[in-house]
């Protein structure tokens, strides 16, 4: 978030559906869906999105959650300074890797 609002990019958040699927999104021409894939696995919910969406933008941030995955076999404490490692890395990142499908 901290990258989209140093931009100066207005945004909305939008609510999910129990299949993390977004719920009653109508877009402008001028607006675009941002998507979290996480860990990948949303693959088919982004391409439903990418045939009803022309504008989605798919962030796979995969390569950033390794202290969600380490929580699940371990207590909070213990993975807290690998979770402020990557809060502050991913307020520092800028725009990149634009695909366009």
């Amino acid at each position: 978030m901290q990258t989209i609002k140093r931009q100066n990019i207005d945004y909305e958040f939008y609510f999910l559906d129990k299949g993390f699927y977004p719920k009653n999104v109508a877009l402008k021409y001028t607006e675009a869906l941002l998507y979290v894939n996480y860990f990948g696995i949303m693959n088919n919910q982004v391409k439903r999105l990418s045939e009803k969406y022309s504008n989605l933008i798919t962030d796979n941030s995969k390569d950033r959650m390794l202290h969600l995955l380490t929580r699940i076999a371990k207590e909070a404490e213990s993975v807290y300074a690998q979770f402020k490692t990557n809060d502050q890395k991913l307020d520092n990142e800028t725009l990149k890797n634009v695909q366009v499908n």
